[in-house]
């Protein structure tokens, strides 16, 4: 064990961090699995967190001969109860899940946080907005616990020089000191309490990060950099931290050398030490020591936001990305029919998830779907794909996956024809350790049929 997950066996080590008893099941996203026991009473009921349970589906398998759970559509680790979390991953291989989080444009519901729930987070160099929020928001409720506990502090050797001696004299330097002068002078050091000290240097340091992070916040995060100006007033101004201070090792020191009655110090010195490294929260991983809120996402939209941005931001300046979600200027979305007698077909709407449009023309549409890939899209896919191509009036239309399908290797295939129209079958490969170069073997593939 590496990083900030290492602090851990140096806790537990010194008796400060006993090792987790909860039950952690792990799967995949809309997978079934056994229901653990420790989710039933005695009685035979559900014992789940009431707001968690619409996020999961129990029910009975006959093939099995028992009750599955399973997370609907939401990854990360959820807590069924206080025993027991559910440790779910995509159904796909991703290799950075936080770059695709990053890199996304998402709908607020796409990403939860359940506050009253907590969770140890390993750490990656990765650092997308969201988790980054989450983090913030973990440090402010940690200082604030601080505040309501009260700041630690050390003694500290400090030197005086005068006419007065305070605490231990240093008669050779005195003697020389006295000499220079012409008149007696006595160098002496005694101990001090202070609030000086290294957590308190690392805990400042990180507090003015973020406070540079959000010092443009928008109306959204106002909140946010209105408490770290409050706990910026509220905590001393100390020297700087070492970097022994705020590596890992050190930080595990500081929180095994704690007093008990400053209990409240290890949270708020693991979330600095990953602020003050810039590093940010793996959704994912395991073996971190910070703790913070739970945090999960939906990957279906996650996985379609971040196809949408990756053509924005790479396939060129010629090019419009719009969201057939949305209408406006950046969406897309239109009534599906172009003339219609029957009074309720004049509210059904054509949604395609990605339009890419040239000189006001279309030239793709591309419907993404988050599942594994398969050599020809489902019946369904494709006669959806037939009918936007007929309403966008556009002849290549692509279904978008995260993965290639077994068998395949081209980034971008084409499937087949219909009359005019080409059906392609596209992925953006998320299991590639290097995702920026899948990006553009992507676009560069997308350009070469569109232009």
């Amino acid at each position: 064990m590496t990083g900030f997950g290492a602090i851990s066996n140096l806790l537990r080590a010194a008796g400060r961090d006993p090792e987790d008893t909860l039950e952690q099941i792990g799967t995949t996203e809309h997978t079934d699995v056994p229901l653990p026991a420790g989710v039933l009473r005695s009685d035979g009921s559900l014992d789940l967190y009431d707001d968690v349970k619409a996020l999961v589906e129990i029910k009975y398998d006959r093939r099995r001969g028992g009750l599955t759970i399973r997370s609907n559509g939401w990854i990360g680790h959820i807590p069924l109860n206080d025993r027991v979390t559910l440790a779910v991953s995509t159904k796909v291989p991703v290799a950075n899940l936080e770059r695709i989080i990053d890199r996304a444009t998402f709908p607020p519901h796409a990403f939860k946080t359940l506050t009253a729930y907590r969770r140890r987070y390993a750490e990656t160099t990765e650092r997308p907005a969201s988790l980054m929020d989450l983090l913030a928001d973990s440090f402010i409720a940690a200082l604030r616990a601080i505040r309501d506990e009260g700041l630690l502090k050390t003694y500290m050797e400090r030197e005086h020089v005068g006419t007065s001696p305070s605490g231990r004299v240093d008669p050779i330097r005195s003697l020389i000191r006295t000499r220079t002068a012409g008149t007696p002078i006595a160098v002496s050091f005694r101990y001090e309490r202070t609030f000086d000290c290294a957590s308190n240097r690392l805990l400042s340091l990180a507090l003015d990060r973020l406070i540079h992070r959000y010092h443009d916040a928008t109306a959204k995060a106002s909140s946010r950099a209105a408490s770290l100006a409050e706990l910026r007033d509220w905590l001393p101004r100390v020297g700087r931290p070492t970097r022994l201070d705020f590596s890992p090792e050190g930080i595990g020191r500081q929180i095994v050398w704690l007093p008990p009655h400053h209990g409240d110090y290890g949270p708020a010195l693991t979330l600095a030490g990953y602020l003050v490294a810039d590093l940010g929260l793996s959704l994912l991983g395991d073996g971190g020591m910070a703790d913070a809120a739970v945090a999960l996402v939906n990957m279906d939209h996650i996985f379609e936001g971040y196809c949408r941005n990756v053509l924005r931001q790479r396939l060129g300046a010629d090019y419009r990305i719009l969201d057939g979600n949305v209408q406006g200027e950046t969406g897309a979305q239109v009534p599906l029919f172009t003339t219609s007698r029957v009074p309720s077909a004049k509210g059904s709407t054509a949604e395609p998830d990605i339009v890419i449009k040239r000189d006001d023309t279309t030239s793709m549409v591309i419907d993404v779907k988050y599942r594994q890939g398969s050599a020809v899209p489902a019946r369904e896919v494709m006669n959806q794909l037939a009918c936007y191509a007929a309403r966008f009036g556009c002849n290549h239309v692509m279904a978008l996956y995260p993965a290639i399908p077994d068998g395949r290797t081209a980034v971008v295939e084409e499937v087949g024809e219909i009359g005019l129209l080409r059906i392609l079958r596209g992925t953006i490969d998320v299991s590639r350790p290097d995702l920026e170069a899948a990006e553009d073997d992507f676009c560069d593939a997308v350009r070469s049929q569109v232009a």
